[in-house]
């Protein structure tokens, strides 16, 4: 139980970590690059499924 909370923690921290010092935008910007190939309908689903997993509060 004790390493199942450490994990959360530690999870936690990163991503605090990550928003806070802007990295999280490096990493959309990455997400995002390969989709420019893709239709531009297929391309709007894909950005919707990767920003509500990216920015997700929960």
């Amino acid at each position: 139980m004790v390493f199942a909370a450490l994990i959360i923690g530690l999870a936690n921290s990163v991503s605090v970590i990550s928003k806070d010092g802007m990295v999280i935008d490096s990493i959309v910007n990455g997400l995002f690059g390969p989709l420019e190939h893709l239709p531009a309908a297929l391309s709007a689903v894909l950005m919707m499924v990767s920003c509500r997993e990216t920015f997700s509060d929960t």
